[in-house]
């Protein structure tokens, strides 16, 4: 299920795990401590993350789609906006119990670099964190927008 590569490959990496449900925010959590032990940082909103996003440096950002404040959404619209992070190469991971077409295209235009739906199973997850860890997406930028280019279409992972 793990090569060596991705065991540890989050060694020393700051994660910020946003939903508004704490139960997932600690699954995210576990499964990213047996993937590699990075620190780890938790929201519980979009509002909240977007605050930490500008203090902190985050080296991957997992949100959830839907909570209150912001969603993860805006979330991602917002971190994409010219000079907001301080890592504009920062790798974002959105996490839904949605996966049709349009809110997948929808959160890829924002600019994620993978989206995967729930419930989370651990050989999709391991694999998704690893791909945009160790070889992400080219990015580009149009007008304030800065984020990752998007080949054919927008790739949905199932995570049962």
């Amino acid at each position: 299920m793990m090569d060596e590569r991705t065991q540890g490959s989050l060694k020393g990496m700051t994660v910020l795990i946003v939903d508004d449900n704490t139960h997932m925010r600690r699954l995210i959590g576990t499964l990213l401590q047996v993937i590699g032990s990075p620190t780890c940082l938790e929201a519980s909103c979009g509002k909240q993350a977007a605050d930490i996003l500008t203090r902190v440096p985050i080296d991957l950002l997992i949100c959830d789609w839907r909570m209150g404040e912001m969603s993860g959404l805006e979330l991602v619209k917002v971190a994409r906006c010219e000079g907001y992070l301080r890592n504009p190469l920062l790798p974002i991971v959105a996490v839904s119990a949605y996966s049709n077409d349009h809110m997948v295209r929808e959160m890829y235009a924002a600019g994620a670099n993978a989206v995967m739906t729930k419930p989370i199973g651990i050989s999709t997850f391991v694999s998704t964190i690893s791909r945009v860890t160790q070889r992400p997406n080219a990015f580009r930028q149009a007008g304030k927008w800065f984020g990752p280019e998007h080949g054919g279409g927008a790739e949905v992972h199932d995570l049962s």
